[in-house]
Order: structure tokens, then C-alpha cells, then sequence
């Protein structure tokens, strides 16, 4: 199952910069890979090696079990570091492509909740949480671990506990049979850490199975981002009322104007002449938020503001037309 898009849609004007940004700089840091390696479909030669004893995360060196991780290859100075630079780090194009897909699909909404400065920490958290899961399970190992998907793990977690009955668009293909089904993140998601994680944990011995996958840092990161969700749903309760981000209400249209006024309060529509142009309308826009901000004590993403573009004929005074 490759998951394509959720129906989960943001408020008008949000952009989800950290998941942007986050994105941004793991590219950035495969095409340094692919600088130093040579390679590009997979990083695998001896230069690539020595890359990720380097950044990668080497359970023996982090726990102290060893200072070499092979002959003649000395663990680095700050081991520690390496829980943290790891995460932006990639084995190869198809890892960093599911990685990067499964962020920008699932983190939006995540950054939406937590806010900018709190996602990006708490995305940060769950990749170290997740390296000390793996480095519990084989703490002697002198194998690196890298990649981002420790801490996309947290993020799929959160969202299953935040957001259980969104649809994810999903392309789901068996043999010649193939189809577009759209399945409710709490069965999409258990679906994903059961299959290509739980088992093959269990299977492979309780370690890195075949093909060198981390697989308890995938759980580890899911359990903490799952725990992390469900503390902030049970704490913002009052933020789970009405609309499709909330969980796809049978009822939803019938509260769509509820929605609204509780979730994105205060609504400001805007009727003008027609032939203002986009770049007006954008400055306007930010000037009456920014208005709506500093008065109503309220926050930026919560404000709407709504442009309707009536011809001079529909504009009537007294009776009159204007």
C-alpha cells in the first residue's frame, strides 16, 4: 500500500513550513551524499562507509562498549551527535523518496497542532528517542544507523492518535490488481507497523533484519509519537469538536458554519469592485490579520479572511443603485 495524500485539510493561508523545511535539507544532504560517494541509487562503497560511521548512528560507539568500530576505523569524537545527524541522513534515493513522502503526507497537520517551534523539537525528540530504542536492543552493534524515519515514525504515531478517522488516499496494488482506496488512518497506520515492522522485527530475531532496517527504531519512535498524540488530544480536548480534521463527522456539513466561527474565529469577508490584482489582495489580506491578531487578541491561523469581487451593478444605496 502506498499511501498518496490525506484528507485532511488545512486552514486557508497555513503553510507548513518545518515539514518544507525539514524536506528541504534531508535533499540537501543526499546530494552531499551522492558528492562524496559517487553513487546516487544506493550508497554502498567504501566511501559511503566511512560517511556513515562518520554521521551515522554506531550503537557501541554511543554507549561506550567500544572506541572502534573496525580495525582501524575509531568511533567519532562526539558519538552522541550522531543521534541527531543521522536523521538527515539516507542510504540511498528509494530511502530518502518513502521517507520524504510519508513526512510531507503526515507532518503538515502534526506542525498544524504542535506549532512550528514545538514541532520542529519535538520532531527532533522522537528521532533521538527512536536511535535509543534501537541502540537498546543491540547495544554492542557496530553497525550505523541513518535515516529519517525514527522520527517520521513519532509523526505517524501523533497522527494516529490525533487523527484516527481521516481517509489517507491510498494506491493499493496485487499482482495485475490494482485499485485507489481511501482507508481511515486507524487501520492504515496499524496496517504499516504491524506488516513492514512488527513482524519483521519478531521474524528477524528482535534486531536489524535482512536488508539492514532498523526496525525497533520505527516502533520506538511510533510508541513515543502515539504517546505524545494522545497526551495533547487529551489536553486540547476543547480543539476536537467538528470538521474533517477532527475525525470525519457523519454531521460534519451540518456544523460546517460551527466549525468555523469555533475552530477559525473571527470569519472577515471583503466585498470590492472587481480588478483588484492577487499581489493586492495578499497585502490586504495580511494587513487585516495582522489587525485581527493585535485587537481580538486572537492567533494568525485562526484568522479567514474571505475577498468577494461584486460588480458596481449588485452595490446598491437607498434603493438606489450606486
Amino acid at each position: 500500500m502506498l499511501p498518496l495524500r490525506d484528507e485532511n485539510p488545512h486552514p486557508p493561508g497555513f503553510k507548513p513550513k518545518i515539514t518544507i523545511g525539514l524536506i528541504i535539507l534531508n535533499v540537501v544532504i543526499f546530494f552531499y551524499e551522492v558528492m562524496v560517494t559517487g553513487q546516487f541509487w544506493e550508497f554502498s562503497n567504501q566511501r559511503a562507509a566511512f560517511m556513515f560511521f562518520e554521521w551515522g548512528a554506531v550503537p557501541g560507539c554511543i554507549t561506550g562498549f567500544s572506541s572502534m568500530i573496525q580495525p582501524g576505523i575509531s568511533c567519532p569524537d562526539t558519538p552522541y551527535f550522531s543521534l541527531l545527524s543521522s536523521m538527515f541522513m539516507h542510504g540511498g534515493l528509494m530511502h530518502l523518496g518513502g521517507n520524504m513522502l510519508f513526512l510531507w503526507i503526515f507532518g503538515d497537520n502534526i506542525e498544524l497542532k504542535f506549532g512550528k517551534a514545538k514541532f520542529l523539537l519535538i520532531y527532533l525528540a522522537w528521532g533521538v528517542g527512536a536511535g535509543l530504542a534501537h541502540i537498546v536492543i543491540d547495544p554492542t552493534s557496530s553497525i550505523p544507523a541513518v535515516g529519517a524515519s525514527g522520527a517520521i515514525s513519532g509523526v505517524l504515531g501523533a497522527y494516529l492518535a490525533m487523527f484516527p478517522r481521516v481517509r489517507i488516499t491510498t494506491f493499493l496494488m496485487l499482482g495485475f490488481f490494482w485499485r485507489m482506496m481511501h482507508i481511515q488512518a486507524r487501520w492504515f497506520l496499524p496496517f504499516w507497523l504491524v506488516f513492514q515492522n512488527l513482524l519483521p522485527f519478531f521474524i528477524g530475531g528482535f534486531g536489524v533484519a535482512g536488508g539492514g532496517v532498523a526496525y525497533m527504531a520505527h516502533i520506538g519512535g511510533f510508541a513515543i509519537g502515539f504517546a505524545t498524540g494522545y497526551l495533547y488530544k487529551k489536553t486540547h480536548s476543547s480543539e476536537y469538536t467538528y470538521g474533517t480534521r477532527y475525525g470525519y463527522r457523519p454531521d460534519y456539513w451540518k456544523h460546517k458554519f460551527l466549525t468555523l466561527v469555533w475552530v477559525f474565529m473571527p470569519l472577515i469577508t471583503v466585498s470590492m469592485y472587481p480588478g483588484r490584482t492577487q499581489e493586492q489582495k495578499d497585502e490586504y489580506a495580511k494587513a487585516i490579520t495582522k489587525s485581527a491578531v493585535e485587537i481580538l487578541k486572537t492567533k494568525e491561523n485562526h484568522v479567514i479572511v474571505v475577498f468577494e469581487d461584486n460588480p458596481k451593478e449588485n452595490w446598491f444605496l437607498a434603493g438606489n443603485q450606486l
